[in-house]
């Protein structure tokens, strides 16, 4: 029942003149109120129980979120410095025995 249909029945057992009638009418009226107070409650505690269910929900995800954090903080940690190194530039060994200096550049070749 909405609001116009309640007003409505309000309006009509109140311009009734028949007693009989009027009683009649509120029993309907109390009867269809009854249900809007009914479906209330039932909607009242679905809507509980759903909020219920969305803060566990959001508890889950913060922890799976941290979990998932601490698991691609490891994937580095477990590498090696060589295995790190080829990973962020694709060279195997960097060349340290091969430096070579200004002076070098100067020098003719044998």
């Amino acid at each position: 029942m909405d609001k116009d249909t309640f007003l409505s029945k309000i309006t009509e057992i109140g311009t009734c003149e028949d007693q009989a009638q009027r009683n009649s009418l509120l029993v309907g009226l109390s009867d269809d109120m009854g249900t809007v107070f009914d479906n209330f409650a039932n909607t009242s505690s679905q809507i509980t129980t759903l909020n219920e269910e969305i803060n566990k929900y959001k508890e889950d995800i913060t922890a799976l979120q941290r979990y998932n954090m601490e698991l691609f903080k490891k994937i580095d940690a477990q590498k090696s410095q060589a295995e790190q190194i080829k990973d962020s530039t694709g060279i195997e060994q960097p060349e340290s025995n091969n430096k070579r200096k200004f002076e070098d550049l100067f020098k003719p070749e044998a």
